[in-house]
């Protein structure tokens, strides 16, 4: 007995040198984790992506940091056009087709009404003001638009309108007019009269037919239907 109770003193002995030493020499973190002492356990893949939003998502490129928005309606490849092309004439002056010739100023030319001028093809059924303005768009709103660098009298007369359905689309059968067919010009300074010699399709940059003439002339142009880059023009010589 008196054996037995040195063992057990012996022992609790043992225990108390050994809760000692552990409170004075701790196990060193990594061999309880397995991760270095000091370091944040790293987060997974699925840890570290799943709070970003999908919206938010950044890709890396060469010129910095770029946000990936989701794809939508507006955003999306290949979503299908569905405007349909419109045959409304955009006018383009070219300062340089005024190179040689006669030339009036259109003012000279003014009529009470402040058009400068009346146009009148009767084979087609027009009988239109003519009208310069610093935009030729919004004189095609009040009739036909007088080309800025071309006389408004004398020489080469140019003349554009819109090629549609609504009121102001003079221009619209422009295209049934036929060589032989007569043109009637009226200004303030008189009234000539006009013999269609040429119609053809040109480039909507080709601004040759625009340039000064020695003889009386009148070049008319609208655009094409279904063909945006090109323009369809008429000329008349005075008879």
């Amino acid at each position: 007995m008196k054996k037995l109770s040195w063992i057990v003193m012996g022992l609790l002995f043992l225990s108390g040198i050994g809760m000692i030493a552990w409170s004075l020499f701790p196990m060193p973190v990594e061999l309880v984790s397995g991760q270095p002492a000091g370091e944040k356990p790293e987060k997974t893949a699925a840890e570290s992506s799943e709070h970003v939003p999908e919206s938010d998502v950044i890709e890396i490129s060469e010129d910095g940091f770029t946000v990936i928005e989701p794809e939508t309606a507006e955003n999306s490849g290949g979503k299908e056009d569905v405007i349909a092309e419109a045959a409304v004439f955009v006018p383009q002056t070219d300062p340089d087709v005024a190179d040689a010739g006669n030339y009036t100023l259109p003012e000279q030319a003014a009529l009470k009404d402040g058009s400068i001028g009346v146009l009148t093809i009767d084979s087609i059924g027009v009988s239109a003001p003519v009208y310069e303005t610093d935009d030729e768009m919004e004189a095609m709103k009040k009739g036909i638009a007088h080309y800025k660098t071309t006389s408004a009298w004398t020489g080469n007369i140019g003349l554009c309108a819109h090629n549609g359905n609504a009121s102001y689309c003079w221009f619209h059968d422009l295209h049934k007019v036929e060589k032989g067919d007569v043109v009637t010009y009226q200004t303030a300074l008189g009234t000539r009269t006009y013999e269609v010699t040429e119609i053809k399709e040109i480039d909507e940059t080709d601004w040759s037919m625009l340039g000064r003439t020695e003889d009386n002339r009148i070049t008319m142009t609208t655009c094409i239907d279904g063909k945006p880059s090109k323009r369809l023009v008429v000329q008349a010589i005075e008879k």
